[in-house]
């Protein structure tokens, strides 16, 4: 199974955890770090590519996003583009074979770091990695909460979001998470016009059809 497929198998459970981590906001709205955002953790502050503007039906980047709003299509769109993104981030700290020794709830659980904190973040946290690759789950754990796990001195990630970050730990050493996750908004099913002629779903296939075309 290649990379793209495995993001494609586990896209449900992905979306879910994002959700229930980042947040499901239709108006954009300031995050903990003062970032204006929208949807599923979408960054609004960083340069937006020409179909990212296309899904929000706008021309241009806004000089203040305040009182924007999208559908929960869009939403769902805007997500699938930065699937892709977290997936091409990812490396070179994970390969197609690293990933594929994953379940669905470690694999989640290293997307949704990306989504928080980028890939170059993720490569900072070298023995987590390092334990990901050999399925030392209990070290992987203590890597994501501790900068210095033998002084217990706290990693950056658990002093910003300490709740989100013992969550993922716990899930990480056990394999899944004990809690269940709310349901999943549905999905808009008949769009219309440009990129919207695709589910969520649909775009992230075809966004990794063009990438190996």
């Amino acid at each position: 199974m290649k990379n793209s497929e495995l993001f494609l198998k586990y896209y449900e459970f992905l979306r879910q955890l994002l959700i229930d981590e980042e947040g499901f906001e239709l108006e954009a709205y300031k995050d903990s770090e003062d970032i204006w955002t929208i949807g599923i953790g979408h960054n609004l502050e960083t340069d937006q590519t020409p179909e990212e503007l296309e899904i929000m039906g706008i021309d241009d980047e806004l000089e203040d996003w305040e009182g924007f709003t999208i559908t929960e299509e869009q939403a769902f769109e805007l997500f699938a583009l930065d699937v892709e993104e977290a997936r091409n981030d990812l490396y070179p700290a994970f390969t197609g074979d690293d990933l594929l020794k994953l379940n669905e709830t470690r694999f989640a659980i290293i997307v949704s770091m990306v989504f928080q904190m980028g890939g170059a973040g993720v490569r900072k946290f070298k023995n987590f990695v390092k334990a990901v690759k050999t399925e030392d789950w209990d070290t992987a754990a203590e890597e994501m909460i501790y900068a210095n796990p033998k002084v217990k001195r706290h990693s950056k990630w658990y002093t910003q979001t300490p709740e989100r970050c013992l969550r993922a730990a716990a899930a990480m050493r056990a394999g899944s998470f004990e809690e269940n996750h709310a349901e999943t908004p549905p999905a808009d099913e008949t769009p219309s016009g440009g990129l919207s002629v695709y589910s969520s779903t649909d775009l992230l296939q075809e966004l990794i059809r063009r990438e190996q075309a």
